[in-house]
C-alpha cells in the first residue's frame, strides 16, 4: 500500500555574482494545500498580466514583469508594482499551510576548505550547489520522518545543468543515511514557468538569501534574522561556513558506516584517450623490447 505523500519544491538564490552567498529554499505542503495555493498565486499573476514569477525579474521589473513599465509610466511605477505583486503573494502563502526550509551557503569558505583539505573532496562535491541541495533534501526527509510518520516526501527542482548531479545525490542520501532515506520517495524536475509551486519555492529561497546575507552581513549572530511573521513557517534554516564544514567532515569520519567502507565512493573521472593512447603505445614498446631480449625463436633467457 503506498504511503501518503508530500512534496517539497526546492529553488535556489545567490548575490549577484555568485560569490559570497549561495542559499537553497525548500516549500514542503502536501497535494491539497499545494493546489489551493497554486491557484491563489495564478490568479494574482494573472489580474497583473504577469505569465509567471521570478524573484530577479520581480525586483527588476523584467521578463515577465516588464510590461508593468507602460502600464505604469516607467521604471519606478513599475518597481513599485512588481514589489506589490511580490507582497500579496508573500501575504497568501502565509495565510496557507506549508513548511519551510532553507540553508545557506559562504561559498568562499566552502571553496577555501576544499582547497585547503583536498581530502574533504570525498565527501563534498566540487559545486557547492550540488552540495546544498543535498543538505536540503537531507533536512526536509528527516523533518518528514519525525513530524509526519509513514508519510513520503517527492522532491521538485526546476530543470537545470544540475539537475542530474542533484538527482544523483538525493540517491546517495538513501545508501548514506538508509533511515532518513526510506522517506524519499523520489525527484523530479519541472518547468519553473509553468509550476506555480517552483515559483513559491523561488520567493522561499529569495527570503533565505535576504536572511542569510544579512546575517552574514552582521557578523554572523547565534540566530538568523528571520523576519517575524515568516517564523511560525519555517522550520529551520542552517548556516553553511567553514566550520561547519570541519565538524562535518569530523562527525564522518568518526561514523561507523566510514569504518566499514560503507559510505558510496565518489565516481571516477573518465581517463582521457590521450591518456589510454599513452599507454597502449607504452605497452607494445615494452612488448617489442622483450621479444628483443627472448630472441627470434621465443626461447625464454638464460638466467
Amino acid at each position: 500500500m503506498p504511503k501518503p505523500l508530500l512534496h517539497a519544491f526546492l529553488d535556489e538564490s545567490a548575490d549577484e555574482q555568485r560569490k559570497s552567498a549561495f542559499c537553497v529554499g525548500a516549500f514542503l505542503a502536501a497535494e491539497p494545500h499545494c493546489r489551493l495555493i497554486e491557484a491563489e498565486w495564478k490568479s494574482r499573476l494573472t489580474s497583473d498580466g504577469i505569465a509567471y514569477f521570478r524573484s530577479t525579474d520581480c525586483k527588476a521589473a523584467s521578463g515577465p514583469f516588464f510590461h508593468l513599465r507602460k502600464k505604469y509610466g516607467g521604471l519606478p511605477g513599475a518597481l513599485q508594482a512588481a514589489e506589490r505583486v511580490r507582497a500579496d503573494l508573500a501575504d497568501l502563502l502565509l495565510s496557507f499551510h506549508w513548511i519551510g526550509f532553507g540553508l545557506g551557503v559562504v561559498v568562499g569558505d566552502y571553496d577555501a576548505v576544499l582547497e585547503e583539505i583536498p581530502e574533504t573532496g570525498f565527501f563534498f562535491a566540487k559545486d557547492h550547489t550540488v552540495a546544498a541541495y543535498s543538505q536540503m533534501m537531507y533536512e526536509v526527509a528527516r523533518s518528514v520522518r519525525k513530524n509526519a510518520a509513514g508519510h513520503e516526501v517527492t522532491f521538485v527542482i526546476d530543470a537545470s545543468s544540475c539537475g542530474p548531479k542533484i538527482e544523483d545525490a538525493a540517491r546517495a542520501i538513501k545508501i548514506i543515511h538508509p533511515v532518513i532515506g526510506s522517506s524519499i520517495a523520489g525527484i523530479a524536475e519541472a518547468n519553473d514557468k509553468m509550476t506555480a509551486s517552483l515559483q513559491v519555492a523561488d520567493l522561499v529561497a529569495g527570503l533565505v538569501k535576504d536572511t542569510f546575507q544579512t546575517w552574514l552581513q552582521s557578523g554572523k549572530p547565534r540566530y538568523l534574522p528571520l523576519p517575524a511573521r515568516w517564523t511560525n513557517h519555517f522550520e529551520v534554516i542552517g548556516t553553511w561556513d567553514a566550520e561547519h564544514m570541519l565538524r562535518a567532515l569530523g562527525k564522518t569520519l568518526r561514523s561507523s558506516r566510514f569504518a566499514h567502507g560503507l559510505l558510496p565512493s565518489p565516481k571516477l573521472p573518465p581517463v582521457p584517450k590521450s591518456i589510454i593512447k599513452k599507454a597502449r603505445r607504452e605497452m607494445a614498446r615494452q612488448a617489442m623490447k622483450d621479444r628483443r631480449q627472448t630472441g627470434s625463436s621465443g626461447s625464454a633467457p638464460k638466467e
